[in-house]
């Protein structure tokens, strides 16, 4: 396969995580759409890369939060 139809496949697969995540509020494939985007160089940058982001726009994106919250919770109890 030509290197750039497997950069819009790349593209395409990042979109369709990043739209998974909004819609289902899941950091882990948040993650997983950062970690699959070609401009981020590995799944170290793009956690930093996302926590970054999350913590830069927490009160545009306080669902993320709640969710986390919930699970902590959860987990302890």
């Amino acid at each position: 396969m030509p290197s750039g139809c497997k950069l819009i496949q790349q593209i395409k697969s990042f979109g369709l995580a990043a739209a998974e995540a909004a819609v289902t509020v899941d950091y882990q494939t948040a993650l997983v759409a950062m970690a699959i985007h070609p401009f981020v160089p590995s799944d170290t940058a793009a956690k930093q890369i996302f926590d970054e982001m999350l913590e830069a726009h927490q009160e545009d994106l306080p669902q993320f939060f709640q969710k986390q919250a919930a699970v902590l919770i959860t987990r302890f109890y």
